[in-house]
Formats: structure tokens, sequence, C-alpha cells
């Protein structure tokens, strides 16, 4: 098992190295628009929308923990209005379309922050007309049933072919700046919700306080490592640690409670958070900590007022750790402690603040210095009062910069450039050191000649740029000089006397990463593929939330999957196409004759049934069941089988070939196997291999030939796609014509063993190893046990061929992880090829070498025999 997970992570590596995949996000239009007009409290505004696509927007001002509402009504017959509500900066906070009087739109909402604020009209369906617009406050939040999420709000809003009927979905795709809602109930213990972050990109995701439900929130990266979670009533913050797709859990907080939720999930510039040190905690914060004999205490810092109501809980996830937790004050005073008032052997705290002030949390085990157990901890500080550190709201937008358009940063625009708009500007927020790149590309097929400006608040350009390298396409790499508000001109050559027009697409992204980073959710979640009749068996672990596991299914075939847990644990099973569109769940673990709706590579999401809340840890099998409903083929129809699949048919003169489809990946290595099965009538078999546009890319008459007449075809897929198999008779000229039964099987190998040798060689200092990376072997390993301090030497050297060989050094951690301590591909000392590391361990523990080959898309692989020689330093 654990090997397996190494050799999951060392194939990861080159996968990133060589992707060049970018998935591009969905992106909005932006028309030309009137400038917002200002709207107050108590206050009734006429309006018109007057082409479709179009939209009016009206700006105010409010407080934090403002209940507004906002009415729009058509004053004719010919307007279906909608009503959008969002920051100054256009993240969408929530949107209505008719919920309200007489089919109006109407939109009550508890403001998060001080500042100003949107109401944008338009019309549905490219509706026009004219509307009244009211804005109230400090009314009461109407009764109403939640208004369905529209193309706003979700990346996927619309049905697909895979979306069950009065199901609904237990894993939705969404977008930074979406809110959504959803209920839990029953078995139903959370929702998962999946969108793309880019690296540094700051986010918030805040719940929706006008529910009487308040979920758990959690959030994990794309290997389901929990990055973080709020508890109940409390927003989640954190800075994302790398471009990739994130899951947030919306769950249970404990058993026999549900209801319906919403939250949002929003991008939030680094000032809108306070300032914290590395010990540092606010209200609805969670951090994961480790007590051993060498750290038996680790302490964190609040600022907290008198009265406030807190609860600090300290849950055990790994090792025999009997919690333990203190308060301590300002002055050193123990103000409460507590041993085992949570779960099991977990610690828990709930009391008022009796002062205004900062506080110590002393996490550490029963015992302390001298106590005997140790573990990785999980510790939560929430409230339902306010931080005492508050964020930090924007002042008003210049004069100069009201009624322009404006964008996130984070985000992607487009618009068009013509001779009569030569020029847009789009307004923005920043602090002194953000650093952003701002890009402007012309669009495919548009005359163009982009050139990008950047102006401060006081409208002084910052930084120009007309042509970027050897493209005409603009770009600006800065770092703000001040705080303050932002124009980016999006204009061409030469401005009013330019020539050049057509559309455009902007974007404005923190440096060190965009969404365009992130490849697809298939490629990026790496998942286990299954075939039908095996039995993977994986583990449930409380930091590793869910594995996800993948299969092949053709179109039409009925998919039974079933979870089997060693220890009786109840899981749930989400499963979803490759594109993360619901298909089907279940919270028995088991899903049963689930019709495939179209051929695809499905993923399924294993996770035990309680949730985020669940502290388990044990194995589980998984096994999977894809029949095909039909097998027999009518005249020139091909009939979809998957990997793992059994066929059996027969040759003959009526029936001289029969084809079968399946769906593959680029990378795939796909065997293929045609056997007759009549000894008294031998069918000479003859295997065919078409891509989807019918070329054939692979194909085989006799295995031996003259010998084994059975066909067998093995191949790398050179595209994701379609793919046929013929399978067929040979009809020589002289060979005479054969008929007879036949037994067709596909199956893939998993390329992360197609190329990798999968023991790990046992290695002792002063030992030296022979091995050979070719095409068949390029990834070795090799295992070995030090003490912690010891200086080490690994050298590898090339014995023949022209190898050019790259190491990595792993230590294995007390949870059976592998954590990259370094790596090298050219010596430091010079003069070869070969890699050489120097290094000191850290631990006392196990450690794996892995050695493979320097491989990139720009040259061909090197191959050769080597030798691999670890020593201990004197």
């Amino acid at each position: 098992m654990l090997l397996k997970k190494l050799m999951m992570r060392k194939f990861q590596v080159f996968v990133l190295v060589l992707a060049t995949s970018l998935f591009l996000i969905g992106y909005k239009s932006v028309l030309a628009q009137s400038p917002p007009t200002p709207i107050t409290y108590g206050e009734t505004l006429a309006g018109s929308i007057d082409a479709a696509g179009a939209e009016a927007v009206f700006l105010f001002d409010a407080a934090s923990g403002d209940q507004i509402t906002a009415i729009v009504s058509a004053a004719d017959d010919t307007l279906d209005p909608v009503l959008d509500l969002t920051t100054f900066t256009r993240t969408l906070l929530a949107t209505d379309d008719n919920s309200g009087p007489a089919g109006s739109a109407q939109i009550t909402y508890v403001i998060p922050a001080d500042g100003t604020y949107n109401l944008v009209v338009r019309g549905a369906g490219g509706t026009t007309g004219t509307f009244t617009i009211s804005l109230e406050a400090g009314i009461s939040q109407p009764t109403i049933e939640q208004p369905a999420l529209d193309d706003s709000q979700t990346v996927n809003t619309e049905p697909t072919d895979s979306s069950p009927v009065g199901l609904e979905p237990r894993l939705q795709r969404i977008r930074i700046g979406s809110t959504v809602s959803g209920t839990l109930s029953g078995d139903a213990s959370f929702n998962l919700y999946a969108f793309e972050g880019a690296a540094d990109q700051e986010i918030a995701i805040t719940p929706d306080p006008r529910t009487t439900f308040q979920p758990l929130l959690v959030l994990y990266d794309s290997s389901f490592t929990e990055l973080a979670r709020a508890q109940p009533s409390n927003a989640l913050r954190i800075s994302l640690p790398a471009a990739d797709w994130y899951f947030v859990a919306a769950a249970i907080p404990e058993l026999g409670v549900g209801g319906t939720f919403g939250f949002s999930v929003l991008d939030q510039a680094p000032a809108a958070q306070p300032a914290l040190g590395e010990d540092e905690l606010i209200y609805g914060n969670t951090v994961r900590g480790t007590i051993t004999d060498a750290i038996p205490i680790v302490r964190y810092r609040f600022a907290g007022n008198i009265g406030d109501p807190i609860t600090i809980s300290m849950a055990t996830v790994s090792g025999d750790l009997d919690a333990y937790l203190l308060l301590v004050d300002a002055s050193g005073n123990i103000i409460a402690e507590d041993d085992n008032s949570g779960n099991n052997t977990d610690a828990q705290l709930s009391l008022e603040l009796p002062s205004t002030s900062d506080y110590f949390i002393i996490a550490t085990r029963r015992g302390q210095e001298t106590g005997l157990t140790s573990g990785e901890f999980v510790l939560a500080l929430t409230s339902s009062a306010p931080p005492r550190v508050g964020s930090v709201s924007r002042p008003p937008v210049p004069e100069e910069f009201v009624g322009l358009s404006t964008i996130d940063i984070g985000s992607t625009v487009t618009g068009r450039i013509s001779n009569a708009v030569y020029q847009e500007f789009y307004v923005f927020y920043g602090e002194a050191g953000d650093a952003l790149t701002i890009t402007l590309e012309a669009a495919e097929g548009s005359e163009l000649d982009p050139l990008l400006i950047l102006l401060d608040q006081n409208r002084i350009p910052v930084d120009e740029n007309d042509d970027d390298g050897d493209s005409q396409n603009s770009r600006l790499d800065v770092t703000l000089p001040q705080t303050g508000y932002y124009a980016i001109v999006a204009t061409r050559y030469e401005l009013a006397e330019g020539s050049t027009q057509g559309a455009y697409t902007l974007s404005l992204i923190r440096q060190g990463g965009s969404v365009e980073d992130v490849p697809p959710p298939f490629e990026q979640l790496n998942p286990i593929r299954v075939l039908a009749g095996d039995s993977p068996t994986e583990t449930f672990t409380p930091l590793d939330f869910a594995d996800v596991f993948t299969f092949s299914v053709a179109e039409g075939a009925l998919i039974d999957f079933a979870v089997t847990t060693e220890d009786g644990t109840i899981s749930t099973v989400i499963v979803t196409d490759s594109e993360l569109n619901f298909v089907t769940a279940s919270d028995n673990g088991v899903i049963l004759a689930v019709t495939a709706p179209r051929s695809d590579d499905y993923l399924a999401f294993v996770a035990p049934q309680a949730g985020p809340i669940a502290n388990v840890e044990t194995t589980y099998s998984v096994t999977l069941s894809a029949d095909i409903i039909r097998s027999n083929a009518e005249a020139g129809e091909r009939i979809p089988i998957t990997y793992g699949s059994t066929v059996r048919g027969t040759i003959d003169d009526e029936q001289p070939a029969i084809r079968y489809v399946f769906q593959g990946r680029a990378g795939d290595i796909v065997e293929i196997s045609m056997t007759a099965r009549s000894v008294a009538q031998p069918l000479d078999t003859l295997l065919i291999l078409q891509d989807e546009s019918g070329t054939t890319i692979a194909e085989n008459d006799d295995i031996n030939p003259g010998i084994v007449r059975d066909s067998f075809i093995s191949i790398e897929l050179p595209n994701d796609g379609e793919y046929t198999i013929v399978a067929t008779r040979y009809s020589g000229t002289t060979a005479p014509i054969t008929s007879g039964e036949f037994t067709l099987t596909l199956s893939v190998q998993d390329p992360i063993f197609s190329s990798v040798d999968r023991t790990a060689d046992p290695i002792r200092y002063g030992e030296t190893i022979r091995a050979n990376i070719n095409d068949d072997t390029k990834l070795y390993f090799f295992y070995f046990e030090g003490m912690q301090g010891d200086n080490i030497s690994i050298e590898v050297q090339t014995l023949s061929g022209n190898l050019d060989a790259v190491m990595y050094l792993y230590a294995i951690t007390s949870t059976g992880d592998f954590l990259l301590l370094t790596s090298n591909d050219d010596s430091p000392r010079g003069g070869t090829f070969d890699p050489y590391i120097e290094y000191t361990l850290p631990r006392t523990g196990g450690y794996v070498i892995a050695v493979t080959r320097f491989e990139s898309p720009d040259s061909e692989p090197t191959e050769g025999e080597f030798s691999i020689l670890l020593l201990k330093q004197s």
C-alpha cells in the first residue's frame, strides 16, 4: 500500500512536468453600460433595459449587519426582470428572478461588511422594458423558498444528460463568486462543491446567516487532504496554496441534525483579513498540530472581548494522544482547563470571556511534559461574537472612477474595441505590494493590436505595454505602489488615431498562478482506476477525507459499484462524469443498476457516510460491475464495451466482422486479445483497432505467425476519444475462409505501473546495486533505514548507454506517507550528468530513493545501465 502511494506521487511529478493543456474558466461578456445610479434606503427609482443583454446598475452604501430588501417590478408587459446583488467589484452575493410579489425580482440579504454595493437589473431571456426599483433596510426576511441557482452562480446549472431526476446533486461544480444552497437530511450528511482556484488566491467561504441550519464547512485540495474547516456560523478564510481543484464539504456538525443551508465562496483581497502571526487565531479558525515527546505543548494566541461566548475544541486525529486544553489570560492565570469533555479523549472548553484581553490556548496532552501519549490534533476556536481584530473596509470610489466597469483580481472579462469605442476602463481595488499580471489579448480572428495602460486613482499612468515580446498582445507585470483604486485601460495602438479593432480578452491575476494553470478535473484528481472484477483496497483516514476512483463505462451499461469496509463503517459513494457533472449517489456504500447516460470515464468519490466529522481509520475495498444491456449487434452496429470486458461472438459468412466501441484516453496502455473457441473449426482471427476518424492504428493476425493463430494488440492510445475494435477473420488470397466462435477481452494497464519496478530493493550503507532504465522499466525504488543525524551520500553512475538519470530522496513519515526531502539531476560537483545527493537525515526511520530518467517533450528519452551507491559519511 505504501509503495503504491509513493509510485502514484512520483508519477504525478512526471505528469505535472509534461502537462501542457490549460483548462480555461468561463468568462462574462462586457457590454457598454450607462453609469451607475445612486440609490438610498427608502427610495424608489425608475429605469429601463433598452437592449438585450444590457443592464442597469444602482449603487448604495451599507453597513455591516444591514438587512436590506430590494424589489424590481416591471412597469410594462415586455420585461422579465432579474436582480443581482454584488459587491462594488462585482462579486455576486445573491440573485433572483421572480420570487417577489406578482413575479417581481426580490432580494433580502444581510450585508456582510461596510462598503458600497451594486444592484444590477437585467432582462431574463433578452427581454427589454421599463421597471421600478425600491430599496429598504430593516425589513424582515420573508418566508420564501430559496430561488434556484442561475447561470451567473454556478458553472453547470443547465440540466445534463447525466443529471438524475428528483435527486439533489451531492457534488456540484461552482466557481469563486458563487452562492449555493442545499439540504442535508437523513443519511445525507454532506454535500461537495468543486471549484478551481489559483495559487495564493485569497478566498472566504461564508455561511448564509438567514438559514436556521448552519453546516460545518471544510475545504480540501484535489487529493482530499483537509486544508481548513470552519465550525457552524463561522466563515472560513484561506490563501489557496496552489493552482488546483478544491472541494468544499458542507456537512452536519454532529449526528442527528440537518436542514437547508447556504454559503458563498468569495474572492477576498488580503487586506480584508487581519494580519496574524503563525500562532495567532481569530474566531472561526481551525488549525492542525502535533504533540510529541519533543514538542509536548503548542501555544496559540487570540484577542477577545468581555462576554464573548467561545468554544475551544481539540480533537485527536492520529496516534494515541489524550488531548488536554488550558486557557490562560495575558497575566498567566489559568481561566479554564479540560481533559475529556469532548468525544472519547478529546478536550473541549466552552465559556464566556471574563475581560477584554489577549488570551493563550495551551494545546497539550494529559501529563503535559511528563505525558506518554502523542499524535496529531485539530484545534478549533469558535464564537458567535465577531472577531476583535476586524477587517478593513474600503474607501469610497474616487469620483473619476464612478460609473466605470469593474473587474475583480482573479477575473477574466471580454470586450470589443471599435472606431466608435476605442478604449474601455476597468476599475479594481488593490493593496500596496500586490504583485499582479494584467494581460490584454486579441480574440482569435480579431485584427486588434492591443494596448494596455494602468492608471492610479488620480488617473496618473503607472505603466503601459503595447507588444509582449514577439506577440502583438499586451502584458503588464506590476507591483502596486500604494493601496487604493486603479483603472485598467483596454485600448489599441495609437489610441483614437489607431485603425485596428476587434474583440479582446482581459485578465487580472495575482502573480504566482491562475486557474488557467489547473488541468481538467479528471487529470488533476489522478483517480485510481478500477476494472470490472477488480477489488482494489484503500484506507479511510481522518485527514484524507475521500478517495477517488475511475472506471470507463459505455453508454447504456448498467453500473454496480460497492464498497466493503473492514470494520463495518458505512460509506457514501458519489458518482460523476469526467467533468464532475453529477450522476448518482448512495449513502449505504452500494450503487445498483444505474444506467450510464453516455460513454465516458466516470468518477466515484468514496468517503465515510458520517462525513468530515467521522474519525475513522479502516481499510476498505471496492468492486465494479458494468454490464452491457445488449450483446448482439445488428448489421453495421457497434457494440459498446469497457475496460475489463470479456465478450463472445461468432464470425461466419453472414457476419464476417463485429465492431466494438470503447472510450479511451491518451496514454492508456490497452491490451486486446481475440481467441478462437472451437478446436474442430478453428477461426483464424484478425484484430483491427481504429481511432475516432476510422484510421487503423494497430492490427494483428497471429500472435506467433504459423504457430499461435489467435490475435493480440498492445498499444498506448494516442488521444482521448472513441476507439473501434474490429473483430474479424483473415482472408488471404490462398488461405481458406474460416468461421467460428471467439472470445474477445479488452483490458488496460495502470499507467502508474506500466514502466515501474514494483518492488523497493533494500540497500545498505556501503552497498552498490545495478539496474537498467529503458522504455520497459524507467523507475526504480530503493529502501534503507537511517538514524537521525546520519550524513549520507547517494551516487548514481551511468555504466552504459546515454542515460540521463534523476534521483529523489523521500522520508517515510509516521503516518506512512512519503515526504520528498531533496532531488538532483546533474551532480553539483560538476563534470557529469549523473545525480548525486548529500543529506543529513532528519529523523530515525525508513527512507526511499527513487531513480528514474529525465524526460522532456523536446528530447528523445535516454536509457542505459546504472549503479547506485549509498554511503554514510564519517
